[in-house]
This record gives C-alpha cells, sequence and structure tokens, in this order.
C-alpha cells in the first residue's frame, strides 16, 4: 500500500490536477515555422528578425535564392513563435513539482526519492536550470555569429579557412581551433 498504491494515485492526482503542454506540440510548432521559413518572402522574414535585431536593419538587401542571414532569420522566426509556449511549458512543470512537494509528505518512498532525484541533480529544477542554461548558450551562439551573417555572407559562399573572401579573421580562429 505504501510502496506502490499511494505513489500511483498521488501521480494521478497530479496528472489530473497539475496538467503540463506537450513538449511534442511546442517542437512540432517550431519546426513548422522554420520549414515554412522557404516559401515566405525574404523580406517579410527580414522584417521579424528586425523586431528583435533592429541593429541589423541598415544591413544590405538580400541577392539570390540564399543568404545565410535570411536563413538564420527564419530559425529565430522558428523560436520566436514558441517563446509563450516555452515559457508556459516550464511555468507548467514547475508548479507540478511544486504541488509534489506539497504532497509528498502523504508518501515517504515518494518523498525519499524526491531527496535522491535533487542529490542527483536530475530533480525538475535542475532541469530548468538545464534548459534556462541551454536558452542562454544559444542566445550567446546567435549574439557572437549574426555580425558574421549582416556583413560577410549576403550570399551563400565555401567557408574554407584562410579565404579572407569569405569568413572573418575571428571566424578563421575559430574555424582552426
Amino acid at each position: 500500500m505504501l510502496t506502490i498504491i499511494i505513489p500511483a494515485l498521488l501521480n494521478v492526482y497530479v496528472f489530473i490536477r497539475q496538467p503540463v503542454p506537450q513538449a511534442l506540440a511546442l517542437t512540432i510548432k517550431q519546426r513548422e515555422v522554420v520549414h515554412s521559413g522557404w516559401d515566405k518572402p525574404k523580406r517579410e522574414t527580414m522584417e521579424a528578425f528586425f523586431v528583435r535585431y533592429q541593429q541589423y536593419r541598415d544591413t544590405a538587401e538580400i541577392q539570390g535564392r540564399f543568404a545565410w542571414k535570411w536563413y538564420y532569420a527564419f530559425h529565430l522566426r522558428g523560436d520566436m513563435a514558441v517563446e509563450n509556449l516555452a515559457k508556459e511549458y516550464q511555468s507548467s512543470l514547475k508548479a507540478r513539482h511544486d504541488l509534489v512537494q506539497h504532497l509528498n509528505v502523504l508518501s515517504v518512498p515518494v518523498n525519499v526519492q524526491g531527496i535522491f532525484n535533487a542529490m542527483a541533480g536530475s530533480d525538475l529544477p535542475s532541469y530548468l536550470q538545464f534548459l534556462q542554461s541551454a536558452t542562454r548558450y544559444h542566445d550567446a551562439l546567435r549574439e557572437f555569429y549574426y555580425p558574421f551573417c549582416s556583413t560577410r555572407w549576403a550570399s551563400p559562399t565555401l567557408i574554407t579557412p584562410g579565404n579572407p573572401n569569405t569568413v572573418s579573421p575571428v571566424l578563421q580562429t575559430c574555424l582552426r581551433r
């Protein structure tokens, strides 16, 4: 009763009381926006990009069928399309965790499992910290690469280390490492 029935009933109660939106739906929506980016007018995509990154508004107009800055812009557009869903997902997970923390007193095995998960760093707060860390890292990558996209990669080129016509000195150094 204490090790199987009560934990199972608590799990069902938490599942019903604090539903969490499916992460799969969030991922599918982001992918749909990104994949549809190929079919959107480049100007429309770039305007959405410039809302967030106004400092690149004065960059050269996209010429030809492909440009790296346009490619990254429609990927950013996909991320922007699901920002609110991602925040809702994380806050729902946090609310579910808080509910479980309150119910832990009803079941020693559930409480002990929660303690072990926290000690191992595999509990929900650790997972949410990881998600925030990954978001910060992704944002830092964007901030590093976007200036290169706006100045050097107006059209597709073969990027080879040591070719000064295709890659900035800073990026050449990164490619050599």
